[in-house]
């Protein structure tokens, strides 16, 4: 076991990583790593509309914030790494959220709401839609005792946007417009872009773009472009929590920082993450009191755990269902015969029962998706149910999405089927019964399809090579907006295109609501492209968007998971402990 512990003079660490290419998931659930699969709850094959979840049992008039105490949380893994701009999994974010700060952030009380400050007091958005000034907050240290100023931002984004060689930035795809950012003086920060770009302002506020510091960066990095990822010495924030301790295989701690920039906060002293590989001991443990939350994303309960939670323990444990900004689904590899035939890629998807999927996948009603598209349901610029249920392939009329996906193969030269395989990562249920549903639905066909089980590793390294017919994979979001969940991944010179599709209506329709200021013309130009994606051009066939369960114990105080805000809700310095 490695144990790390923040001390005044910097040992020399090494810590084992995985390779680069984990980081390469957008995705990552706790024990599941990157691309994050399912493992909560369903609801029936119509999503209901997307709703914020109810705050846990409220306080009353009579419950004073209280100060104190250390808020325990079980974590489901060691992360692979401790740098924002390289690691992106929940498994990760977690850890370090708590010790960083941003420019901006999502409200988690109103996720579409306005965006809430945090190392920028103010901003503007040029008329034209090319710049964004921010107005940093003055008077805030690092955790060093480092002043925070307009070079540390300037410098942190370049990382982001513009990675040196031998360093993968995981996240860079929403700033690529950027085109020059400076720091007039010290307390201001430009953003220019080469076109107007209507999701940048809210995409500073996804929960990966904490900003590091220069001189931490540089001094990490001098002989190794990756150097943070290896040393959690290195974590110094400017946020609520300061890194103490971790124990590598055992537990992960923070402790409150006394100079935070928000008078008052947090509440809490530290909060300690016990790391937990194990489902059932991670439930025994939030049963017995031992940690106050289970960990965020797939790693969080089981359906059978939630109902026992809410059978024996309700008076205890709160269990809070939130839908996760991921889908999970079997993806194409558009430069393989025969899925290069749209028609073969528009069958297949006209051929899958969604609704039996749910069943059979996820466990139907309580079980662990839903129902949707490429973009999160019923958020302001995804897809409504209703307009869902009106594509083909998501209707009612099975018998007539069944005969035309026949006709569709006869179309292409395929009239008796063909031969493929489905490659899934062996380590995950729900990622191999995805599969095997899959592979019995298209058997119906007439299609030879075999599963083709494959070690993480493997698995990661297949995807990048483009050695695979279908493989079950998804993509994963920061904030709900189409250049996150449509643009990044389905445009043909997309940074995230891993099924190569290409199509140059899509593109068009992508690239005009990347530049559309006004909202309502943007949401029309959104879902134009996602309707073209999911019936005509068909990169993937999505199987169900991925819902959590969270378990979280009475005394836990001023959070609550949000729908579509794993990755930005993590900071907890609003949060505070009552007696239980």
């Amino acid at each position: 076991m490695h144990i790390f512990r923040r001390q005044s003079v910097r040992p020399s660490l090494v810590l084992v990583l995985t390779a680069i290419a984990l980081a390469l998931f957008v995705a990552c659930g706790d024990d599941e790593a990157p691309e994050s699969a399912a493992v909560p709850s369903a609801e029936p094959a119509a999503a209901s509309p997307a709703t914020s979840a109810p705050a846990f049992e409220a306080a009353s008039e009579d419950d004073a914030i209280a100060y104190g105490g250390v808020l325990v949380r079980a974590h489901a893994t060691d992360p692979a790494g401790f740098d924002p701009v390289q690691d992106s999994s929940i498994a990760a974010l977690d850890l370090i959220a708590p010790i960083y700060s941003q420019l901006v952030r999502l409200d988690p009380a109103a996720p579409d709401g306005a965006l809430r400050p945090e190392l920028a007091e103010g901003w503007e958005v040029g008329a034209d839609g090319r710049s964004i000034t921010f107005h940093l907050r003055q008077g805030v240290q690092w955790h060093d005792g480092q002043p925070f100023i307009a070079d540390d931002v300037v410098s942190h984004f370049n990382r982001v946007i513009s990675p040196p060689q031998g360093l993968f930035s995981s996240q860079r795809a929403p700033f690529l417009d950027v085109v020059d950012i400076t720091a007039p003086d010290a307390g201001t920060v430009v953003f220019q872009t080469g076109n107007p770009s209507a999701g940048l302002l809210r995409s500073f506020a996804g929960g990966h773009y904490m900003v590091v510091s220069k001189h931490v960066m540089e001094r990490e990095t001098a002989e190794d472009p990756r150097g943070l990822r290896s040393n959690p010495e290195a974590l110094v924030g400017t946020g609520p929590f300061t890194f103490t301790e971790y124990k590598q295989g055992s537990s992960f701690r923070v402790d409150k920082n006394p100079n935070y920039w928000d008078e008052g906060k947090p509440y809490l002293d530290g909060i300690e993450f016990f790391i937990m590989k194990d489902s059932a001991a991670r439930f025994a443990a939030l049963a017995t009191g031992r940690v106050h939350t289970t960990p965020s994303g797939t790693a969080s309960l089981t359906p059978t755990q939630a109902r026992q939670a809410r059978q024996d323990y309700g008076e205890a444990i709160d269990v809070v269902e939130a839908r996760g900004p991921f889908w999970m689904g079997a993806a194409f590899n558009v430069n393989r015969s025969p899925f290069d035939d749209a028609r073969v890629r528009q069958a297949l998807s006209l051929a899958v029962d969604r609704e039996a999927y749910l069943t059979l996948v996820t466990g139907g009603a309580g079980g662990v998706g839903m129902t949707a598209g490429f973009s999160p349901p019923n958020t302001p610029l995804g897809l409504s149910t209703e307009q869902l249920l009106g594509l083909p392939g998501y209707g009612a009329d099975r018998e007539g999405d069944v005969e035309r996906a026949k006709l569709l193969l006869a179309e292409a030269g395929y009239p008796e089927g063909f031969s493929t395989a489905i490659m899934v990562r062996s380590d995950v249920p729900v990622w191999v019964n995805s599969a095997l549903f899959f592979q019995d639905q298209w058997r119906k066909m007439g299609l030879d399809v075999q599963v083709d089980q494959a070690e993480f590793g493997a698995s990661i390294g297949r995807m990048l090579q483009g050695d695979y017919d279908v493989r079950i994979g998804g993509i994963a979001f920061n904030t709900t907006d189409p250049d996150h969940y449509l643009w990044a991944h389905f445009t043909t010179d997309g940074p995230n295109n891993l099924s190569y599709a290409t199509d140059a209506e899509a593109d068009r329709l992508l690239a005009a609501q990347r530049v559309e200021l006004d909202p309502a013309r943007r949401r029309e130009l959104a879902h134009a492209a996602e309707t073209r994606l999911l019936t005509e051009v068909v990169p993937a066939v999505v199987g169900h968007y991925a819902v959590y369960l969270y378990g979280v114990r009475k005394e836990v105080q001023g959070w609550a998971p949000r729908d579509f805000m794993l990755y930005n809700q993590s900071r907890w310095d609003d949060v505070w402990l009552r007696a239980p």
